[in-house]
């Protein structure tokens, strides 16, 4: 796992405006981070999540991807869970193509993200506008995901890319072919509304992640995020210098004992090494004989 320091150290050594800092840090991790590390742990765990759209129609049965495009599915989840959908209507609907909602306003403009923000459009390769019933966000360019969703009637190949694709209709299919059928008006919007009485999650691979036992040392007030990922930060650094210089080289080295009754050869190795100091010291120069060279 990569470790990212909080770059201190190194201001402290090269920049006379830092206050002097001798050891490394650990930096925080940021939300992103925090949010990143949590969409992988549920990619890892490989389950998919199962909603139910009940309509005035009937059920749709809804197998979402939450192994593939986790930030997506987990906005619509929350959409559901949290009533946002419920009551609202599908104010788009073309034969043959597809059938549209998650407008709370039933303009076909309005719908904001779990986040309150627009949120990038997580394309996966492996998945694809192929077939009936393909679930995916609608959208009015990149990076503009709100609440609203489609449901197709066909095949639309040429969205893909385009739109973030984040499930599919396990169940109600002849629902589905009811809706279709229904006459619109010039706008494309159904002459006998269609609308979501409320929403339903049975399976939330989130909850599996997020509800997992925290560690004994993480902080109880971390966000729910935070602390289902707070155990994958790296250890803190050792001491020392570098890589290689453990902190236990800079121990105080005890003076060695002269001439004591434990060690009576001390007196004797100091005064060879001098004798051979002397021995070895290299003759002085003369200037006055060239002779050598």
């Amino acid at each position: 796992t990569m470790r990212r320091t909080t770059h201190h150290c190194a201001a402290g050594f090269t920049s006379t405006s830092f206050t002097p800092v001798t050891t490394n840090a650990i930096a925080p991790l940021t939300a992103d981070e925090l949010e990143a590390r949590r969409y992988s742990r549920v990619k890892a765990l490989g389950k998919k999540a199962y909603a139910q759209l009940v309509t005035n129609f009937g059920a749709l049965n809804l197998e979402l991807h939450a192994d593939l495009a986790p930030r997506t599915c987990e906005n619509f989840l929350n959409r559901c869970t949290t009533g946002y959908y419920d009551g609202v209507a599908f104010h788009r609907l073309i034969k043959n193509f597809m059938v549209q909602g998650g407008d709370p306003t039933g303009t076909g403009t309005g719908g904001e993200s779990m986040w309150g923000k627009p949120f990038d459009d997580e394309i996966v390769a492996k998945l694809s506008h192929t077939g009936r019933g393909i679930l995916s966000m609608a959208n009015s360019g990149p990076g503009t995901n709100g609440s609203q969703f489609f449901l197709t009637f066909k095949s639309c190949t040429h969205l893909d890319g385009k739109h973030a694709i984040f499930g599919r209709v396990v169940g109600g299919g002849s629902v589905l072919n009811e809706i279709e059928q229904l006459a619109t008006d010039a706008d494309e919007r159904p002459r006998q509304p269609v609308r979501i009485e409320r929403a339903v999650v049975f399976s939330d691979p989130f909850d599996e992640v997020d509800k997992a036992p925290a560690p004994a040392a993480e902080p109880a007030q971390l966000p729910r995020a935070s602390r289902a990922l707070e155990a994958e930060r790296p250890a803190p650094l050792r001491d020392g210098v570098g890589k290689y210089i453990p902190a236990t080289a800079f121990d105080a080295v005890p003076e060695r004992s002269r001439g004591s009754a434990e060690d009576p050869g001390d007196d004797q190795d100091d005064e060879e090494l001098r004798r051979h100091t002397a021995t070895a010291k290299r003759p002085r120069a003369e200037l006055t004989d060239f002779s050598a060279w």
